[in-house]
């Protein structure tokens, strides 16, 4: 589970990080379960397409993406300092 997990954050970190999205990654694929993890990626992989729209949005559509599987879960994603 772990292994698959890591492979999930190295996909989002390596494609899809603005510069400031990496904790947030490491965030909700720490706190977030396998299967919404997978569900998530099969919507990226299905909506967002690489060459319509810039990197800054994307991160910010993959955010949403993950809120809303966090929300429904009863997750907040927002690191306290």
């Amino acid at each position: 589970m772990l292994d698959e997990k890591i492979r999930i954050l190295e996909v989002l970190v390596n494609n899809y990080n603005d510069g400031r999205s990496k904790g947030f990654y490491c965030l909700a694929v720490n706190l977030l379960d396998l299967d919404a993890l997978k569900d998530i990626m099969v919507q990226i992989d299905r909506d967002i397409d690489p060459k319509d729209i810039s990197l800054k949005e994307k991160a910010g559509m993959i955010k949403s993406l993950f809120e809303a599987h966090a929300c429904k879960e009863g997750i907040e994603l927002k690191l306290r300092k």
